[in-house]
């Protein structure tokens, strides 16, 4: 199976280069990779090339620095990942879970100079979040985590403000309670 981005920047042409590596390496994923860097901008691609790296971090040691959205998968590598893919998990992390080897290929991308891309800045950064939350159970973990510190906070936040109300320390009327219900939801 070929998949490949709706914006015309793949060329359908460069496929038999996908299938040719496929044929020579037998890789369950063959991964198409660029032959020029993408016209974008410095702070793009280095930001691009940081949250890949960011994923292959997170990915169980798989290495999906060059990961693109155009890619050549094994039929049998397919089927799994439809089997284990829901709505709103990105497909490079699903393949992750169930792929044991791939492949890069140099192919050329039909991306043109002065071109706007689709991707806004608020767009790109929601996208990598949602990539780094799905990619494996540590950013979860981490999250979850973070969560019971910050109720362990919250909770001695409040024991403390009971107990200077309790010995007449804060003055104010009002401010125990309302300090303890931020406090609370906060955490």
């Amino acid at each position: 199976i070929v998949t490949m981005d709706e914006d015309g920047m793949h060329a359908p042409s460069e496929i038999s280069k996908l299938v040719a590596a496929f044929q020579a390496t037998h890789a369950q994923l063959i991964y198409a990779v660029p032959t020029k860097s993408p016209p974008h901008g410095f702070w793009r691609n280095t930001a691009s090339r940081l949250a890949k790296k960011c994923f292959s971090l997170f990915s169980g040691g798989k290495e999906f620095s060059t990961f693109s959205s155009f890619r050549l998968i094994s039929g049998k590598i397919a089927r799994k990942v439809a089997q284990q893919c829901g709505s709103h998990v990105y497909i490079d992390v699903a393949l992750s879970w169930v792929y044991d080897s791939s492949h890069y290929c140099a192919v050329n991308f039909r991306e043109r100079e002065g071109r706007p891309s689709s991707f806004t800045t608020p767009a790109l950064f929601e996208h990598f979040f949602r990539l780094f939350v799905s990619s494996q159970k540590t950013p979860l973990r981490l999250v979850s985590i973070m969560g019971v510190l910050s109720l362990i906070l919250s909770v001695a936040l409040m024991s403390y403000f009971l107990w200077e109300k309790a010995h007449a320390r804060i003055p104010i009327r009002g401010w125990t309670s309302l300090a303890i219900i931020v406090s609370f939801f906060s955490g």
